[in-house]
């Protein structure tokens, strides 16, 4: 599988596009691990704003133990991925695990990188964790403004997206070592990235 190149937001190829059907499409969220009910509420309400789609509530489920790494008591991203697109329910199109945990990828000659997210592109899954995205946070608001951006960045990639190198603040382009990066993007993408979304967008 081909890897995006840079650092934390990052993509890996998948096997298949977005299903051919009538939007809108349905995007199960599923916390992996317990997950802050404020966050996963707040993630919920900026996906429904953001794309057209059905948010579905999936529960909770315990993190998967095939993904456990244990050398740096994390979590796999790219195993995480895979077995959420193993568990998606039928009746959903998209699964986005959500987690507290860290996780992780290989990335160049790095064999174990911590990252903040990992999703096929396009595809059908795809895994946010909080464990960095609250790193000289000032309040909980921006901690939850950078992870819903998070979420929905990982999302444009199922949806198709690659990272995105022409607009300075688009929500698609990568935070290549940051979290602060997070908070100098907008919850937009631009034109071009809109164009490919097409009526995938709110």
């Amino acid at each position: 599988m081909k890897i995006s190149s840079c650092f934390l937001l990052l993509a890996i190829l998948g096997q298949s596009c977005r299903p051919n059907h009538d939007l809108p499409a349905k995007i199960g969220l599923l916390r992996l691990g317990h997950f802050d009910d404020h966050y996963f509420a707040q993630a919920k309400k900026e996906i429904a704003q953001f794309y057209n789609a059905e948010i579905v509530d999936l529960g909770e489920k315990a993190l998967p133990k095939l993904a456990y790494y244990a050398p740096r008591n994390r979590y796999r991203a790219d195993k995480l991925i895979a077995w959420l697109w193993d568990t998606r329910p039928d009746s959903i199109d998209f699964i986005m695990g959500l987690t507290a945990s860290d996780i992780s990828h290989t990335k160049g000659d790095i064999a174990d990188y911590g990252i903040m997210g990992l999703a096929y592109n396009p595809g059908r899954s795809g895994v946010v964790s909080m464990f960095r995205v609250g790193k000289g946070a000032k309040d909980k608001g921006q901690i939850a403004d950078r992870y819903s951006k998070l979420v929905l960045h990982e999302l444009g990639h199922n949806f198709g997206l690659p990272h995105c190198a022409s607009a300075k603040h688009c929500l698609m382009r990568d935070a290549c070592g940051t979290v602060k990066t997070l908070d100098s993007e907008e919850k937009a993408v631009c034109e071009k990235c809109g164009a490919k979304l097409g009526k995938l967008l709110r």
